[in-house]
């Protein structure tokens, strides 16, 4: 016990290695405290999203999501947050991301249980008799109204607009980048 505060006499009686401890502290806790603000603020802003579903709607597993009001164009990948339940009870309330296919204003057609946006190919329905449907049960030919979007997912299996109609506007929350 003795030789510990033997040693730490001799340190605290060196000047020199005072002032170097000191110092070391305060920039300890000063890089603790910009990392935890740092990371307080990015947290809100980015995240890394993770799709471990065997069906998914886009074809990357790893996300970056950037909560930001995002971009409404065509093409633009976004996330929004399930609050009226399109998609079903179990969505309500959770994080979502599709593609933006078509905007106020585009002609979505689907015929024969295939789905074009302005004459561009969309993809074809192939959950109507999971969803306890039959052929061309989805049929229709409508004008995407303001404030809404008609998204879908890149991956054939998935649930997007083409079944249960459009996304309000007000539900996107931010955009998303496929990391891989």
């Amino acid at each position: 016990m003795s030789a510990i505060v033997d040693r730490l006499r001799s340190i605290t009686s060196d000047a020199e290695r005072m002032r170097f401890l000191r110092l070391s502290v305060l920039c300890v806790v000063m890089g603790w405290s910009v990392l935890s603000i740092m990371t307080s603020t990015v947290g809100r802003t980015y995240r890394i999203g993770l799709d471990l579903a065997n069906e998914r709607c886009l074809p990357w597993r790893v996300y970056l999501m950037h909560f930001e009001r995002p971009a409404v164009q065509h093409g633009a990948y976004v996330v929004y947050i399930d609050r009226a339940g399109v998609m079903g009870p179990k969505w309500v309330g959770k994080i979502v991301g599709k593609q933006i296919v078509g905007v106020p204003g585009d002609r979505v057609v689907i015929r024969n249980d295939f789905a074009w946006v302005n004459g561009r190919p969309v993809g074809a329905l192939i959950h109507n008799a999971k969803l306890g449907k039959g052929p061309r049960a989805f049929d229709r030919d409508e004008v995407v109204p303001p404030g809404k979007l008609f998204v879908a997912g890149a991956e054939p299996a998935s649930y997007d607009s083409r079944y249960w109609g459009f996304l309000d506007q007000r539900d996107l929350v931010g955009s998303i980048r496929p990391l891989f």
